[in-house]
Parts: C-alpha cells; sequence; structure tokens
C-alpha cells in the first residue's frame, strides 16, 4: 500500500475518527483505526462496536491496501510532520514507513500482521 496525502486533511479525519476509539478496552482490535486505499482514495475506519465512524480522505495512490494500525499512535505521528506538506506513507507486508522531508520511523512494535502459512 503506497500513498501521499495533505497533512492537515489527515489530522482532520484522524482526530474524527479516533474519538470514538476507547484507550482501555478488552478488545485490543478496537484501538486501531482501519486504513484502506481503493481508487484513489484513503479511508480511516474506526469502531466501539456501537459506532462507527468512516472518514474519506481525497490521497494520490499507487498501490491499493488495508491494514489496521494503533489510533492513538496514528494521532501523535501525523501531526508531527512539517506543516504544508504532502507526505508519502508506504505499507509493506510488515512495517509502516513515512516521509515528508525525512524518514520517519514508527517504533518497532508498530506493525502490521505479516501472512502466514498454514499447514
Amino acid at each position: 500500500m503506497k500513498l501521499k496525502a495533505d497533512r492537515s486533511t489527515l489530522i482532520k479525519a484522524l482526530a474524527h475518527v479516533q474519538s470514538v476509539v476507547e484507550r482501555r478496552n478488552t478488545i485490543p482490535i478496537l484501538a486501531n483505526v482501519m486504513i484502506a486505499v481503493r481508487s484513489g482514495k484513503l479511508t480511516l475506519t474506526t469502531t466501539d462496536m456501537e459506532i462507527a465512524i468512516v472518514e474519506d480522505v481525497a490521497a494520490t495512490t499507487t498501490r491499493d491496501g488495508a491494514c489496521t494500525a494503533p489510533a492513538a499512535t496514528m494521532y501523535e505521528i501525523v501531526p508531527s510532520f512539517p506543516k504544508g506538506r504532502r507526505w508519502s506513507w508506504t505499507i509493506r507486508a510488515v512495517m509502516h514507513s513515512f516521509r515528508c522531508g525525512q524518514v520517519v520511523t514508527p517504533p518497532s512494535w508498530w506493525r502490521c500482521p505479516s501472512k502466514t502459512s498454514r499447514r
């Protein structure tokens, strides 16, 4: 999955979707935001199993895909980018990487699940 998006637009969308996420919750996946890239748009989705919030953000995409990431962490990382710039985001099978004039590497524990083979 690879995309480019406007920082301020993405911050507004993340603020909206992360408002439904509970910090202390018994189901860990509910602390995540689902990030989906399809047909030139980025879709952010969160839920607390009663309410779901979906935000669409205009983005330039080169590879479609979807994964989840901790909503609170995303909301902390994105505002750290310089204002007024578009940034690129690449998600490979296991690792996220961001680029906005410089490479920002997220913590090692922040990974998308990798594909596992069944025996």
